[in-house]
């Protein structure tokens, strides 16, 4: 069950634009910059953060304010390498 609330977390749409623009940025964003780039409501923007944080997939950089970042862990750990291709791969096609 939990495997699968990954997957679907993962083909969600907004879930894979904020792994994208997080990706491409190089640089913690707080949450106001990601809801401007991406155009979401606040409280979708927040929910989906807390999810990729509790996965592991996001990290907080600074508390005030709170600046995301991807997680070290998708760039060192060879597991998640296949993630880290397919959001290279898609950040060339995306633009935000």
């Amino acid at each position: 069950m939990i495997k699968s609330g990954i997957e679907n977390l993962l083909l969600s749409k907004t879930t894979m634009k904020i792994l994208i623009l997080l990706y491409r940025s190089g640089k913690p964003l707080t949450r106001y910059q990601l809801m401007k780039r991406l155009s979401l409501n606040y409280s979708i923007l927040s929910e989906r953060l807390e999810s990729l944080k509790s996965i592991g997939f996001i990290e907080v950089y600074s508390q005030k304010p709170i600046r995301y970042k991807l997680s070290e862990k998708l760039k060192y750990d060879a597991k998640y390498k296949p993630l880290l291709e397919y959001l290279h791969f898609l950040s060339n096609f995306i633009r935000l």
